[in-house]
């Protein structure tokens, strides 16, 4: 097995490992953050899609060696780049937005916090950046299926907390999609129970999505030129030995 193949396996495990630690410590750990049904939340549940996607990369990799061919399609890379999004968009939601508004310092340094929002979303990167790009090119429209998994959670958000879901002592996960605190169109509204003013969620969900697209535009432009880069390299190295 070449160190190549053998540093993306491992990746691709490690990115497992972490983000089951991370979900792991999040359900069980007394954060002091998430304390409920921690499933409900997009930081658990962008870890479990990246974390089995990666697992899957692994064993498929593994077959592959076995059976000295690819068995991994393209319709799973354009999936794992979505979920790489998808963890990265946790990643800086996270620390941009909702490590200021956090009363409990010691979170910053908890495993909850250093799995879950930190270790595995740069794991993540990694992976797709010095792995996944040079063995596979996404094509251009793969940049809009970046918007797939903010649209459904905040679905699924709206619909849990109109079935009385609750999300530990709010009625929606998180502020910045909190319209029965903030509203939908205010430009400024002060909550009680967050003890700070924010503008309506429509806003923000402009923003997060405007956010999400052009990370993950970004993201298909690294990809896009690793991929050319590690090609035009092959050519190069294939006519010097010939």
């Amino acid at each position: 097995m070449s160190k190549y193949l053998l540093g993306k396996i491992s990746i691709n495990f490690a990115v497992f490992i972490c983000a089951m630690v991370g979900v792991i410590a999040t359900s069980f750990g007394v954060s002091g953050l998430m304390t409920g049904v921690s499933i409900l939340y997009y930081t658990v549940q962008s870890n479990i899609w990246i974390g089995l996607t990666s697992l899957t990369f692994a064993i498929l990799q593994i077959i592959g060696v076995k059976k000295s061919s690819v068995v991994i399609t393209g319709w799973l890379y354009v999936t794992k780049y979505v979920f790489v999004v998808a963890i990265t968009l946790t990643m800086v939601i996270f620390w941009l937005l909702l490590a200021p508004t956090i009363q409990l310092p010691s979170y910053l340094l908890s495993p909850s916090n250093l799995f879950a929002h930190t270790l595995t979303p740069i794991l993540s990167l990694a992976s797709f950046s010095f792995f996944d790009s040079r063995d596979y090119k996404l094509s251009k429209k793969s940049s809009f299926f970046s918007l797939a998994t903010p649209l459904y959670y905040f679905l699924f958000a709206v619909v849990c907390s109109l079935a009385g879901v609750p999300f530990h002592v709010f009625r929606m996960p998180y502020f910045f999609i909190d319209f029965y605190e903030f509203g939908w169109f205010s430009a400024s509204a002060y909550s009680s129970l967050y003890t700070f003013s924010s503008f309506g969620v429509f806003y923000w969900i402009i923003i997060i999505l405007l956010c999400v697209f052009l990370l993950g535009f970004g993201l298909l432009f690294l990809n896009r030129y690793i991929y050319a880069k590690q090609q035009k390299d092959t050519s190069v190295a294939s006519e010097k030995t010939l």
